[in-house]
């Protein structure tokens, strides 16, 4: 995981917070699941999105190397944490 950009919003301020933004970089090994999985004791309902999501992401080409894009629109992916 690498932070690739971190800064306050200089007009925003509540009490003594000003809000942050910050852009972070990471790594992840894809793998599609075909099979029955033991999800692991931990929320089950995200890590399958998370799969799904995965998947839908895989067949339009985002994230491999060295292959085109199975379509002609750009897409992104936005995470927020709080």
């Amino acid at each position: 995981l690498d932070c690739t950009q971190y800064k306050s919003i200089q007009g925003v301020k509540h009490s003594d917070h000003k809000p942050v933004i910050a852009h972070f970089r990471i790594k992840l090994k894809p793998a599609l699941h075909t099979e029955n999985l033991s999800y692991g004791k931990f929320n089950r309902e995200v890590y399958k999105r998370g799969c799904e999501q995965r998947e839908r992401h895989h067949s339009l080409g985002v994230g491999l190397r060295n292959t085109k894009r199975r379509t002609a629109n750009a897409r992104s992916s936005v995470c927020v944490l709080q």
